[in-house]
C-alpha cells in the first residue's frame, strides 16, 4: 500500500486574497469580520485558531473542535499543532455560543488560561480569545487580561 491509496485532506483553511499580500489583523474588529462569516449560521459550538505571522498577517484558520450546542472539547495539542506546522508566531482563539449569551463560562475561562500558559511555553503568543454570539462578543484581551494587567500595575504602585 502506498500514499497514493489515501485521500489527503488539508486541515487548515488557507486564506489568501485574490490580489496582494495577506490581510493583517489589527484588532478585534478585523477578527469579528472573519468570525461573523464563519459562525453566523452554525447550530453547534465551533472552536477555531486563527494563525498569525510576525506582522499579524493572516496565515490560516484551523477548526480545532466542533462540539455540541453547549460545549466543544479543546486541548492544547490540537490548538498548537497547526500553529507550529504553519510557522505562526501568534494565534487568536475564538469560539461561538450558538444559542446563548456571549459571556464566557467558567470552562471557557479555565481553558483559555491553560492555552495561554501552553502558548507561553511554546513561544506562540495567544493574542486573544473571542467568544462570539449572534448578540455580541466577549474578548478576553479587552475584558480580563487588560483588567488583570491594570490591577498588577496598581499593586506595584502601592508597594
Amino acid at each position: 500500500m502506498s500514499y497514493k491509496d489515501y485521500n489527503v485532506f488539508n486541515v487548515t483553511m488557507k486564506v489568501s486574497p485574490k490580489e496582494g499580500p495577506p490581510p493583517i489583523l489589527t484588532g478585534v474588529e478585523d477578527a469579528l469580520i472573519l468570525l461573523e462569516f464563519m459562525f453566523s449560521d452554525l447550530d453547534r459550538e465551533h472552536f477555531v485558531a486563527i494563525l498569525l505571522g510576525p506582522d499579524s498577517s493572516l496565515i490560516g484558520i484551523n477548526t480545532i473542535s466542533i462540539g455540541s450546542v453547549t460545549t466543544a472539547v479543546v486541548h492544547p495539542r490540537e490548538v498548537f499543532k497547526p500553529a507550529i506546522l504553519g510557522n505562526a508566531v501568534a494565534i487568536l482563539l475564538a469560539h461561538n455560543h450558538p444559542y446563548g449569551d456571549f459571556e464566557p463560562s467558567e470552562l471557557d475561562i479555565n481553558t483559555t488560561e491553560v492555552l495561554r500558559k501552553a502558548g507561553d511555553i511554546l513561544q506562540i503568543r495567544v493574542m486573544d480569545h473571542i467568544v462570539w454570539s449572534r448578540t455580541g462578543y466577549f474578548s478576553f484581551a479587552d475584558n480580563i487580561w487588560r483588567l488583570a494587567a491594570a490591577e498588577h500595575e496598581n499593586v506595584g504602585e502601592l508597594v
